[in-house]
């Protein structure tokens, strides 16, 4: 009961000063010494409308045109890390004949991997096309490709140890 009591008074307290506090800053600037004149009380901000219009209207269009890139550019993005990881993808399946030591669990987390991908990349491209960045989304989806991309650097390196860089070469081509 008198920890109720202690909590209750001290809200009531915090809101008293909060509201003298409030109301402390309305009060109007005192002049030391100084009478005041009728131009004291005119309104002056006014004569700026003009220059802060103009300025407003200058940053609404450059808000506007930036607005306007944003879903350029994260359709570029997205397209160009796609197209990255279809190439990386492409790489390890091809490396993958030479690297007796993959594992069926290694393979079915690529596989995971790849299907991931690609659901994240038509959901960004919705999420896009509904006016969203998806910014969380993208990083996700490179940090994808970058395991990717290091699995098949070790893959490389692996193949041009045991068989030549030359024979895989020659396979991509085939």
């Amino acid at each position: 009961m008198i920890g109720l009591i202690f909590y209750v008074c001290t809200a009531v307290l915090l809101l008293l000063a909060a509201v003298v506090l409030l109301f402390r800053g309305h009060k109007p600037a005192k002049r030391d010494n100084l009478t005041l004149t009728v131009d004291d009380f005119l309104a002056v901000h006014h004569r700026e409308f003009e220059e802060v219009e103009r300025r407003l209207a200058r940053y609404e269009a450059m808000v506007q045109e930036i607005l306007g890139q944003r879903p350029t550019t994260a359709f570029a993005y997205l397209k160009t890390l796609r197209a990255d990881f279809t190439r990386v993808e492409a790489l390890l399946n091809h490396s993958a004949k030479f690297l007796p030591e993959l594992t069926a669990r290694g393979e079915w987390e690529r596989f995971w991997i790849c299907l991931k991908f690609q659901s994240e990349c038509h959901l960004a491209r919705v999420q896009v096309l509904l006016g969203v960045i998806p910014a969380g989304r993208l990083t996700r989806m490179t940090r994808r490709v970058r395991v990717l991309a290091e699995r098949a650097d070790q893959a490389l390196n692996a193949i041009s140890r045991e068989h030549g860089i030359r024979i895989l070469q020659s396979d991509l081509n085939a």
